[in-house]
């Protein structure tokens, strides 16, 4: 075998070593902590081009439970709206995403997204927003 080949296999051996130790092995799910979501609209009706503010709230639920972190992903039916990123203040531990939605009434839910620690969950009930036509002059 050749310098290049053996310097080769070489770095083929380091690079699968290096890829198996930094690749995590995901909980099951069923060693994973359940979490509440929560979600609430700053507005039930507003108008059309008007932002509404959505807040969702993640808990974890049982005995000494860990730390909530991660992101909340949050919808209007099935359409995704965005993904925010969740905050803990004052033991509160929210995600904020301010939305622009079309004309008509909208189901909004939230679903956090997990962590290796903690179960995902989504939101429910819905909150409900209302958007209005624009008021004629």
């Amino acid at each position: 075998m050749s310098i290049e080949a053996r310097r080769g296999v070489r770095l083929l051996s380091l690079l699968v070593a290096l890829v198996a130790t930094s690749v995590s092995t995901p909980a099951r799910e069923s060693d994973l902590r359940p979490t509440s979501t929560r979600v609430a609209a700053s507005l039930p009706r507003v108008y059309v081009g008007q932002s509404v503010q959505l807040t969702a709230e993640v808990t974890a639920l049982g005995d000494e439970p860990p730390a909530v972190a991660g992101s909340v992903e949050f919808f209007a039916g099935e359409d995704a709206l965005g993904t925010a990123a969740l905050v803990t203040e004052n033991d509160r531990t929210t995600a904020i995403l301010a939305v622009t939605l079309p004309e008509g009434v909208h189901s909004i839910i939230a679903r956090y997204q997990g962590n290796s620690a903690l179960a995902f969950s989504y939101s429910a009930p819905p909150a409900m927003v209302e958007i209005l036509p624009p008021v004629e002059p």
